[in-house]
C-alpha cells in the first residue's frame, strides 16, 4: 500500500478507495471582507488576469515509494484567499496537474480526476449527501500510448537525444506531454515521467432531491462548512485516481479545497447611498420611509421596582434590503413609546437593550434503519451584542413619550453566508431580546422581535457601509452562546 504525503498542516490522506479529508475555510476577495487562514508547503505563481493581477498558489500533494514521488497533484488556487489550502471562488475552475514519475514499469489503465462536494452528518453513509460529481478522464488506454517528458522533448529538440524517447513527432507542443498517441489502444506498461494538466469547473445549481416527497430543487452549492463541535458539514474535494492493474492497488489522491460563493446584496437605496457616499449619518425612518423595513409594533409588558405595571411599544426599523455583507454591518433604529416616563428613560439606557444576530443551522437526514423518518438537527448560536446609542430621531416630539435610539450589529469576517443545499440550511435572524434594566420585570423571558436576514458574502455595487456608532459604544467582545432550548422536530415539510 502507497501513502499519499500531503502536508501536515492538513489531517494524513490514505491511498485507498474511501479516503476523506474534513476541511473548512474561510476566506476573502478583492470585494469580499479581509480574513486569514494560512498554510504552508507551497510555491508562489503569477498569471494574469483581467483586471487585476492574480497572484496563484501551488499547492503540492504526492505519493511516496522508498521516499520518492511516483504521483503526485498540483492545485492551483488564488493566493490572496487560499492558505490554509486551496480556496476557489463561484464561477473559477479547479485547476491543477497531475503528474507520474515511474522509475519502473508498472501498469496504468486511466487517470480520472474528479471533483465531489457532500453534506456529511456521521459517520454512517445514509448521513452522506453528494451534491458535487464532476469527473474527468485525463487519459485511458483506449487513447494509445501517453507521450511522457522525455518523448515530449525529443519531439520539441530532435537534436538533443534522450535515451528513455521512443515515438513522438516534431510538429507535438509540449502542453500535449501525458494525451495519447492516438495509435490505438494502449495494452503495455508506463515507464517515465507523465503529467496532466486538468480544469474543473463547479456547477453553479445543482438539482437535488429534498423533503419528504423528495422533490427535486435547485440549490446553489453553499460555502465549505466544517465547525469543530458542529454536527454537520460540508466538504469539498479534488482527487486524481490512477487505476492499475490487477491485484494492483490504485493510486488516490484526494485533496480538500475551500469554497465561496459569490453572493452579493441587492444596491442600496438612494438616501443610503448617498449617505455612504458622502459621509454623513443615515437618514432615519421618519424622513427615509423607503429606506428602512418597518417590523410591526410590540407590546413590552413588565413592572418596575415591584411596584407598577408598565406597558412600553417597541418599533423596530432593519435598514433596506435585509441582505448584508458578512465583515460589514446591520444598521438599525429602535423607537419606544410609553406615557411612563420613567419607564421610558430605564429602558432606553442603551446597555438595557439586547439586540443579537442568531445562527440556525438546520440539517434532515433519512435514516435507513427507519424508513420514512426525518429527523431535524439544529444548532443556535448567537453573535456578540449590537451598539445602541441615542438618537436625535424624533426629537420635535413634546409629549416625552418617545425614545429613539441607533443601532449596530457588526458582523464578523468569518460569518458562514446564508445557504440552502437540499435539507441543509444556515438561517440567520436578527432578535430583540428581554430588556436588562435594573428595577425592570418582564413578565415572559422570551425574544421580543425576530426578524429573518440574509449574510451573504459579496459588498454591493457602489459605496461600502460605514460604522457611526460614536466613540465609548463599543461592541462586546466575548460571544455569547445559545441559552434557549431547541425542539427536536420530526415532520419535514
Amino acid at each position: 500500500m502507497s501513502d499519499a504525503t500531503p502536508p501536515s498542516a492538513l489531517p494524513p490522506f490514505y491511498a485507498g478507495r474511501d479516503a476523506t479529508a474534513l476541511v473548512e475555510t474561510s476566506a476573502p476577495a478583492s470585494d469580499l471582507p479581509v480574513y486569514t487562514p494560512s498554510r504552508r508547503r507551497s510555491v508562489m505563481t503569477t498569471a494574469s488576469r483581467t483586471p487585476r493581477q492574480e497572484q496563484l498558489k501551488e499547492f503540492v500533494y504526492d505519493i511516496k515509494r522508498k521516499g520518492k514521488a511516483v504521483a503526485s497533484m498540483t492545485i492551483l488556487a488564488e493566493a490572496s484567499y487560499s492558505k490554509h489550502i486551496p480556496t476557489f471562488l463561484e464561477g473559477l475552475p479547479v485547476k491543477g496537474r497531475v503528474q507520474l514519475n515511474l522509475e519502473k514499469a508498472d501498469v496504468i489503465q486511466s487517470v480520472v480526476v474528479s471533483i465531489q462536494g457532500k453534506i456529511i452528518a456521521g459517520a454512517n453513509p445514509n448521513q452522506h449527501l453528494t451534491f458535487v460529481e464532476v469527473s474527468s478522464t485525463l487519459w485511458s488506454q483506449d487513447e494509445g500510448h501517453p507521450r511522457n517528458l522525455s518523448e515530449t522533448n525529443a519531439a520539441l529538440f530532435p537534436t538533443i537525444s534522450s535515451p528513455s524517447s521512443r515515438a513522438g513527432s516534431s510538429n507535438t507542443s509540449a502542453s500535449s506531454a501525458g494525451t495519447g498517441l492516438g495509435l490505438g489502444k494502449f495494452n503495455g506498461k508506463l515507464q517515465g515521467e507523465y503529467t496532466w494538466d486538468f480544469s474543473l469547473d463547479m456547477p453553479r445549481e445543482v438539482a437535488i432531491p429534498h423533503g419528504r416527497r423528495k422533490e427535486i430543487g435547485m440549490f446553489s452549492p453553499p460555502q465549505t462548512f466544517n465547525e469543530r463541535h458542529g454536527s454537520v458539514s460540508i466538504n469539498y474535494e479534488v482527487s486524481v485516481r490512477f487505476s492499475r492493474g490487477k491485484w494492483q492497488t490504485d493510486y488516490i489522491i484526494p485533496v480538500p479545497f475551500g469554497y465561496i460563493p459569490t453572493a452579493r446584496p441587492p444596491p442600496f437605496l438612494d438616501l443610503r447611498r448617498l449617505a455612504y457616499q458622502e459621509g454623513v449619518p443615515l437618514v432615519g425612518p421618519t424622513v427615509d420611509l423607503e429606506g428602512w423595513h418597518r417590523i410591526d409594533p410590540v407590546m413590552l409588558n413588565g413592572t418596575i421596582f415591584n411596584n407598577r405595571a408598565v406597558n412600553v411599544g417597541c418599533t423596530l426599523f432593519l435598514a433596506k434590503p435585509l441582505s448584508y455583507t458578512r465583515g460589514s454591518l446591520i444598521p438599525f433604529c429602535l423607537r419606544l413609546e410609553s406615557h411612563d416616563e420613567q419607564a421610558l428613560d430605564l429602558l432606553s439606557a442603551p446597555k438595557a437593550i439586547v439586540v443579537r444576530l442568531r445562527r440556525r443551522i438546520k440539517y434532515h437526514f433519512d435514516s435507513e434503519r427507519t424508513p420514512g423518518a426525518h429527523h431535524l438537527r439544529d444548532t443556535v448560536d448567537h453573535s456578540d451584542r449590537a451598539v445602541l446609542w441615542p438618537s436625535t430621531e424624533g426629537s420635535e416630539d413634546s409629549s416625552k413619550q418617545l425614545r429613539f435610539l441607533n443601532g449596530e450589529l457588526h458582523l464578523t469576517p468569518d460569518t458562514k453566508p446564508s445557504s440552502a443545499m437540499a435539507n441543509f440550511r444556515i438561517e440567520y435572524f436578527f432578535i430583540l431580546f428581554p430588556f436588562e434594566a435594573a428595577g425592570f420585570e418582564p413578565i415572559e423571558i422570551k425574544p421580543i422581535i425576530e426578524q429573518s436576514v440574509e449574510i451573504v458574502t459579496f459588498y454591493a455595487p457602489g459605496p461600502r457601509p460605514r460604522k457611526y456608532a460614536p466613540p465609548g459604544y463599543e461592541s462586546e467582545t466575548q460571544v455569547r452562546t445559545n441559552s434557549y432550548t431547541v425542539p427536536e422536530i420530526i415532520s419535514l415539510t
